[in-house]
């Protein structure tokens, strides 16, 4: 059965370099919300008559269109979230059960310091100033959002992992084993 992995949890908790080495080692059709966001509303910024709150929109909509597609044709898929709304969840669950797919869950994790000290480190021209209290917001409100996924049951499987005192390699190898163990297609 063809996959949909969502790869998940709050900013500088490993998200992207998790979902980047899953598809590049299984062959499946990545898809970051973050990028795909920032590049439609790059969109609206140089002229677009789209409002950043519908550029988003399209480019959500971009996201579950290639899914629609690509599920069915038995293209494994992974998506790369910050925290998808509990509106989202649903729909994904029951894009998945449309296509026979599985929708397999990796959150991620890390203490508050942790997180704090990674998006820290990752600012660009592009990402808004750092701001503490709000990441921590976040977090919090992620961490909220996947207790009820799970308590839904919305997920096929569901991995939690902190990533505090853990490699790159060391997440990798817990991620990969938790969905092999869950019969996605790693």
């Amino acid at each position: 059965m063809v996959s949909l992995i969502v790869v998940c949890g709050p900013p500088g908790s490993g998200k992207s370099t998790l979902s980047g080495k899953i598809s590049l080692d299984c062959g499946a059709l990545g898809i970051s919300s973050d990028v795909m966001g920032l590049a439609v509303i790059s969109g609206v910024r140089d002229g677009s008559l789209l409002s950043e709150v519908q550029a988003l929109q399209a480019g959500r909509s971009v996201m579950f269109e290639v899914w629609r597609r690509a599920l069915p044709i038995n293209v494994p898929c992974l998506h790369d979230a910050t925290i998808p709304s509990f509106s989202t969840w649903e729909e994904l669950r029951c894009l998945c059960d449309e296509a026979s797919a599985t929708l397999d869950v990796v959150q991620l994790d890390a203490s508050d310091d942790d997180l704090c000290l990674r998006a820290s480190r990752r600012q660009s021209p592009q990402v808004k100033k750092f701001d503490r209290l709000e990441l921590l917001r976040e977090a919090d409100r992620a961490r909220n959002t996947y207790v009820e996924v799970q308590s839904r049951g919305l997920a096929n499987s569901f991995a939690r992992i902190n990533t505090s005192h853990l490699s790159e390699d060391e997440t990798y190898t817990l991620a990969s084993a938790s969905l092999r163990d869950a019969g996605a297609f790693l």
